[in-house]
């Protein structure tokens, strides 16, 4: 009779077998939560970067023309901002110092915020014009300008204010929006060199 009873003992019992397996399924189950969440939360990271690359790209491509504006080392070019708004600047400069401003270059160029696109406008308002996206998915682009005593100075400037201008503030925000929403703004000031 003993041998019978042993040969019932070796095994696990149903019981056992499920108790087992509920285990293994809460296992899994929290393995794969944590996994997504990781997921998710380097796809967001990943986007925040690429946000706010993205606008300081942006940002860094204006101030490097911006810099030059008003350039007129001859006197004669007459160089200088032509309009400056809370959405729209446009400006001169002799980049070639021949003491003209002419449609190459990148003597005259206009940044504005058209919809949710950033343009870069090369020669506007004549006829070798030509428009350039410079940056998709942005949400907003205020320009803010001030004179050489601190001043804030009223947009749109009037054409009796633009020589007055000595500081100009970009604000740009990006808004990248995919599985999730993301959205950075980056602001700098700019004293004008010329």
């Amino acid at each position: 009779m003993k041998a019978n009873i042993r040969k019932y003992e070796i095994g696990f019992t149903l019981i056992e077998l499920l108790i087992s397996m509920v285990i293994v399924s809460v296992s899994l189950t929290t393995i794969f939560g944590i996994l997504i969440s990781s997921r998710k939360t380097h796809y967001i990271h990943e986007s925040s970067i690429d946000a706010q690359g993205s606008a300081r790209i942006g940002l860094d491509f204006m101030l490097r023309d911006i810099r030059m504006a008003r350039l007129d080392p001859t006197r004669v070019a007459n160089a200088g901002i032509e309009e400056a708004t809370s959405t729209k600047l446009r400006f001169t400069s002799d980049r070639n110092l021949n003491g003209v401003i002419e449609n190459a270059n990148d003597e005259r160029i206009t940044y504005e915020l058209s919809g949710t696109s950033l343009l870069f406008r090369r020669y506007e308002g004549t006829i070798a014009a030509t428009v350039q996206t410079l940056l998709d998915n942005v949400n907003g682009l205020t320009f803010a300008y001030w004179d050489s005593t601190g001043t804030a100075i009223a947009v749109p400037v009037s054409a009796a204010n633009l020589s007055n201008i000595r500081t100009i503030q970009i604000t740009l925000s990006i808004r990248k929006q995919e599985e999730i929403t993301i959205n950075r703004q980056l602001t700098t000031r700019i004293k004008l060199r010329n």
